[in-house]
């Protein structure tokens, strides 16, 4: 699945389940530094900042805790990562530290899903 096509499916997926989505988000933040997240989700009071790593490797535990920090400057806590896989390690940090990570797989499976009915 190209770079594109991943963002788009996450996309999809956010507003499906009634995020407003920004990406490309740029942020100062609280040290001085420019970030650019790819996708900023916000529903209410919550606000989250989104990775998508398309890589053919695995995304390692380096990348988690790059975002775990960029988030922590910015004033957002539990990031999200998309990846195709994780390194152990990159799971391990991730669940210590709060970061949801999720692969393109599990996003695809999510977008099949149909949308619960509400009643009224």
């Amino acid at each position: 699945m190209s770079e594109k096509s991943l963002t788009d499916n996450v996309v999809k997926l956010f507003r499906k389940r009634g995020y407003a989505v920004k990406q490309k988000a740029l942020f100062e933040g609280l040290s001085g530094l420019i970030y650019v997240f790819d996708l900023l989700i916000t529903k209410d009071e919550e606000k989250r900042i989104v990775s998508v790593k398309n890589y053919a490797k695995t995304v390692g535990v380096n990348e988690i805790i790059k975002l775990d920090r960029a988030a922590a400057d910015v004033n957002t806590s539990n990031p999200i990562v998309i990846g195709n896989k994780f390194s152990d390690h990159a799971k391990a940090y991730s669940r210590r530290r709060g970061v949801t990570i999720m692969t393109s797989k599990e996003v695809l499976t999510l977008l099949e899903e149909p949308q619960a009915l509400r009643e009224p």
